[in-house]
């Protein structure tokens, strides 16, 4: 078996050194945290946790549709 050291191979050390491949797993943990917070703030501004569950199946998709 023949194997490479990082040095030989450039395109994986310049992958390794980039800032997205370095950090992708953080951005998208923060993309995550954030799209949960802004679904949170809705909910409670716009339905109520209260009434969330009252909610008959065609109201869960009227706020998709204004959306869209």
């Amino acid at each position: 078996m023949i194997h490479k050291s990082k040095s030989e191979n450039p395109s994986l050390e310049e992958n390794e050194n980039s800032w997205l491949g370095s950090n992708l797993y953080r951005l998208m943990l923060v993309v995550t945290v954030v799209w949960f917070a802004i679904v949170l703030i809705y909910i409670t501004q716009f339905f109520g946790w209260s009434n969330l569950f009252l909610m008959m199946p065609d109201e869960f998709d009227q706020p998709k549709n204004w959306v869209m």
